[in-house]
């Protein structure tokens, strides 16, 4: 009778032990999968984060984030860190990764709100934030990283407050924005912004932007007005071209070469080059086949070829300088529709 009972103490002992004791296991998964074949590569976010105090959210060395039914706020100082995006290499479908601390929420963001104090918006950001309707940005902001809102479907309006200075290359690629308004702090705006956004309809550049990249707006083609503003200095190569809903544009003072294919498959009825412009690039009113007036600066020394092909209505050329200045002006081939235009001189 005594063994039993004390067999049956040390069983019990040995249960208790192996329930409290030893090693605990964690979860600690390489990667998140999602839905839509897209995970999240290890990083400061976690799903224990979700619950975090807020304090604890970074996303900068000073600056922090916080998620909250829908809404990403932004709060704090300084920079936003810069994030990758990228295929999954040991993916066998086509799964994309991120270190960017929201990447498992960013198709539930409906609004974004980064608040004054806040000076950069890092690379990456807020890209594949589908679902974001509205977009809120300080005057505290100087620059907006690569690719920051790329592949935001959803965004309607953007406005870039004046004091950026630097605006990304591709940062509203993909994007479904309908009214964009650069502000007038940009002294560097990158390659292909906005190139293709075809729901893009309504572009505002404020006079004081210094340089827009390359293919910057090519193939918007929802846009009907083009205003260059004073004081633009340099434009990338086909800036605005293929946009083949623009009717009217209209340049400003400042602009010393208009560079080949800026204005390329566009149309406006009445062109003014404005003084000051010595160059045309190749092919940069090529096809604009409703323009019946140009009007030609006296600083104006070269017209590269196809600069004017296609330009098939055009009647008048008003060239403000003498007809000797007119003559020296090199003119390459298939400019034609310009050279046989009626020519008027100053």
């Amino acid at each position: 009778m005594k063994k039993t009972v004390i067999f049956v103490i040390l069983i019990s002992i040995v249960v208790t032990m192996s329930s409290c004791g030893g090693t605990r296991e964690t979860t600690n998964p390489v990667n998140v999968t999602q839905g839509n074949n897209e995970s999240v590569a290890p990083s400061n976010f976690s799903e224990d984060s979700k619950t975090n105090t807020f304090s604890e959210k970074k996303c900068g060395n000073n600056a922090y984030w916080d998620y909250n039914n829908g809404q990403l706020t932004i709060t704090g100082s300084g920079d936003i860190y810069d994030f990758y995006v990228e295929l999954d290499p040991n993916s066998v479908q086509t799964s994309w990764i991120s270190d960017m601390p929201w990447f498992d929420v960013k198709r539930d963001i409906k609004q974004i709100t980064v608040s004054d104090g806040i000076t950069k918006i890092g690379t990456n950001s807020f890209r594949g934030c589908y679902s974001a309707q509205i977009i809120t940005m300080p005057e505290s902001l100087v620059s907006i990283g690569e690719m920051a809102f790329a592949g935001c479907l959803s965004l309607e309006t953007i406005v870039i407050p004046d004091s950026v200075k630097t605006l990304g290359e591709r940062a509203f690629w993909n994007c479904g924005v309908k009214n964009l308004v650069l502000g007038s702090g940009i002294e560097k705006c990158g390659k292909i912004i906005c190139k293709d956004c075809d729901n893009l309809t309504t572009l505002t550049l404020k006079e004081g932007i210094k340089e827009i990249g390359e293919e910057a707006f090519k193939g918007c083609s929802g846009i009907s007005r083009i205003e260059l503003p004073n004081g633009l200095k340099n434009v990338g190569e086909a800036a605005f071209s293929d946009c083949s809903g623009v009717r009217e544009i209209i340049i400003g003072s400042g602009l010393t070469k208009i560079p080949a294919h800026l204005f390329s498959g566009c149309r406006s009825e009445t062109l003014v080059i404005p003084e000051g412009v010595t160059s045309i690039g190749i092919g940069a009113f090529y096809g604009n086949k409703t323009v019946t007036s140009i009007t030609l600066p006296s600083t104006l020394t070269s017209i590269s070829k196809w600069a004017f092909t296609q330009c098939d209505k055009l009647k008048d050329v008003y060239f403000n300088g003498t007809q000797e200045q007119w003559r020296a002006i090199t003119k390459e081939k298939g400019n034609e529709p310009l050279t046989k235009a009626n020519i008027h001189y100053q």
